[in-house]
């Protein structure tokens, strides 16, 4: 899986979790039984058969959603006659299904995996309501082309008479880094999340430069290649903070978003924030899970977190005037939640976890600095 040379460089060699794997030869098999099914009353709906829509809602979802999309609804395209049929099943989530499809490229002779990413329409959902959870997402990545964020190539209908809208993406062979932390209990070592951390900190600072948030960086949204290549995924949680090109101004957001582990303090107690910081405070914590293979909190709020509040009675030793006593204490009561990590990387993440926004590194800043640039990266 991870391979260091005599020379100090390194390699990956990374594959699909077998979930998926299983999850794959299941759905091969129910397909082709259903397949093998004649009576139609006895037939379960598959994932390319939804039950049909009114002509006329039907086409008042397609022409809304073309309009916001800048496409022409005459065209009449769609997923199975633009790219083909998906097969095997990759992925699920709260959003729906990802599958696989093989599909020719008319650059080159032969054929080629994407990720297919259904957005199902909910029972109660308005038309209005489900075009502006689908399109955000999709016109965000669309624009977005860096080696460590996944590529997005399309967002249309499933075919001529489905509810259902599929985002055709670059397909990432090498599972997730959820995945590879949960196969070693006690952490990646510190070469292998090193190499990470350095591509992850490279696609959150490119984000940064095109008016980008994540607002949701965690292990399960990071991919791979099946030679370790990471690419950033998921942008439905995203957030424009420069709405238009070469503004020097930054829009807040607002509300709770994220997932709690890597979710940073600030988002807990202000109604607006700065979303450039909290994408930093979450690329620490994933650095830091990657390095012990747990949370070194479950919530960054004082009150509800011992682990947090041990943190931030470390974080005000700086400022004591007691400063030898305290430094006594804190290692007496492991208020140091960083206490394993080496002095360099130590020192960053520090940085990266002040509880002041204000005062946090920003994506520029850690990429200059000096241990980050100093790490061996094979991509």
């Amino acid at each position: 899986r991870f391979q260091i040379h005599l020379d100090g460089t390194h390699t990956h060699h990374l594959t699909q979790s077998s979930a998926h794997k299983w999850m794959s030869s299941i759905n091969d098999v129910v397909d082709g039984f259903l397949t093998r099914m004649t009576t139609s009353a006895s037939r379960f709906h598959l994932w390319a058969k939804d039950r049909p829509l009114p002509e006329e809602i039907l086409k008042e979802e397609r022409t809304l959603i073309d309009n916001i999309l800048g496409k022409d609804s005459s065209k009449g395209v769609s997923l199975v006659k633009t790219w083909g049929r998906c097969q095997t099943i990759i992925g699920k989530g709260n959003y729906g299904t990802v599958r696989l499809i093989a599909s020719q490229d008319p650059c080159i002779p032969s054929t080629r995996l994407y990720a297919v990413k259904e957005f199902r329409k909910r029972r109660s959902e308005s038309i209005q309501s489900y075009v502006r959870r689908l399109t955000p997402e999709y016109v965000t990545a669309l624009h977005l082309h860096h080696p460590h964020v996944v590529q997005v190539f399309d967002l249309l209908p499933l075919n001529d008479k489905s509810l259902l809208y599929c985002q055709v993406m670059e397909y990432c062979d090498g599972s997730d880094l959820f995945h590879q932390i949960s196969q070693i209990p006690s952490g990646l070592v510190a070469e292998e999340a090193n190499c990470y951390f350095r591509q992850l900190i490279s696609g959150v600072a490119y984000l940064h430069t095109m008016g980008v948030t994540h607002r949701d960086i965690k292990p399960e949204n990071l991919l791979f290649t099946s030679k370790g290549c990471l690419k950033i995924t998921d942008f439905g949680s995203s957030f424009c903070f420069r709405p238009k090109e070469n503004a020097r101004w930054v829009e807040y957001s607002r509300g709770l978003v994220g997932s709690e582990p890597y979710m940073a303090p600030e988002i807990f107690v202000e109604k607006e924030y700065d979303p450039r910081p909290i994408d930093i405070w979450s690329c620490a914590i994933v650095y830091m899970v990657m390095r012990t293979g747990s949370y070194i909190w479950y919530v960054a709020k004082k009150e509800d977190d011992e682990c947090y509040s041990r943190y931030l009675r470390f974080q005000q030793r700086e400022n004591a005037k007691a400063r030898e006593r305290l430094q006594r204490r804190a290692k007496l009561g492991r208020w140091d939640v960083l206490e394993s990590l080496e002095d360099g990387p130590k020192g960053l993440i520090y940085h990266m976890l002040n509880t002041d926004p204000s005062k946090r590194m920003t994506s520029q800043q850690v990429l200059k600095d000096s241990w980050l640039e100093s790490i061996e990266c094979c991509q």
